[in-house]
């Protein structure tokens, strides 16, 4: 596959003409090379005055520089609902910084990362009003503090509601782990994926990757995601339980968790 992409890097709105061959048989497709612009984040303002923010990854370096700028679209509404289904996480970082645009102070996340050697380096991440507030420690030596700069909370004291199901993951859990912990969110969907553990790809011969598992991270009360894989992996934990419809596609018509957390929401701005 790689060496194709190779012989497909032509200019931008080339047709090329491409042979595939399976155990079905061999087919023709057209391939057109173009630029593609993925929407990474969206917003939008939901009856009721309740504000919908959905980001696809954490993966890309700076997206929190887009959420916050999607968040201050929606700093009027009464309450918001972020959703994180389908979101598997990516960049720790980015998880732990946005934190901070929901919540005062407080711890956000604890890690255990392999060091060079047989070590180990435990981190907590921990919020002040102003800063981020950070204790390392490698293995039983003395701790060092630093601290960093952070986000301003954007969500006040709003409700805030969080979608997750299965494949809401990693650096998803992390972010959505802590404000449920904080009670400043309720999660609602179906049991996330469980996989509070980061990987180290290693380039290897003959185009291959191996991964390595070289990070845990912990939730602020101590809870372990899981291993993302086996029975020991029971995720964030859920508010509500809402299985989805059949067929069920995000932000449809069909879309019941939406459905749901929009009526809850509703609650928590008026409960009378």
């Amino acid at each position: 596959m790689r060496t194709l992409l190779k012989r497909l890097v032509l200019p931008e709105k080339t047709l090329v003409q491409v042979r595939v061959r399976t155990t079905g048989g061999e087919r023709t497709v057209s391939l057109e090379r173009q630029r593609v612009f993925r929407q990474s984040v969206e917003s939008k303002i939901l009856p009721g005055d309740i504000g919908y923010l959905r980001w696809d990854t954490f993966m890309e370096l700076g997206i929190h520089k887009k959420v916050d700028a999607e968040l201050a679209k929606l700093q009027s509404c009464s309450g918001l609902i972020v959703d994180l289904r389908d979101n598997s996480g990516g960049l720790m970082i980015e998880a732990i910084y946005m934190v901070s645009m929901f919540l005062d102070e407080g711890l956000v996340t604890t890690t255990n990362e392999r060091t060079r050697g047989a070590g180990y380096l435990r981190t907590d991440y921990a919020l002040s009003p102003t800063e981020f507030v950070i204790r390392e420690q490698v293995d039983q030596r003395a701790p060092k503090l630093s601290s960093a700069s952070r986000a301003g909370n954007r969500l006040g004291k709003r409700p805030l509601i969080i979608l997750v199901n299965g494949t809401t993951a990693s650096a998803s859990e992390c972010f959505a782990g802590a404000l449920r912990d904080h009670g400043t969110a309720l999660i609602v969907g179906t049991p996330t994926m469980g996989k509070g553990v980061g990987f180290a790809p290693r380039a290897m011969p003959l185009d291959t990757v191996l991964t390595v598992v070289s990070l845990k991270y912990w939730n602020p009360s101590g809870h372990w995601p899981g291993d993302g894989h086996s029975a020991q992996a029971p995720g964030i934990g859920l508010d509500e339980l809402v299985p989805p419809n059949p067929g069920l596609k995000i932000g449809s018509n069909n879309d019941n968790q939406l459905e749901r957390a929009l009526e809850l929401m509703r609650f928590l701005i008026d409960p009378s």
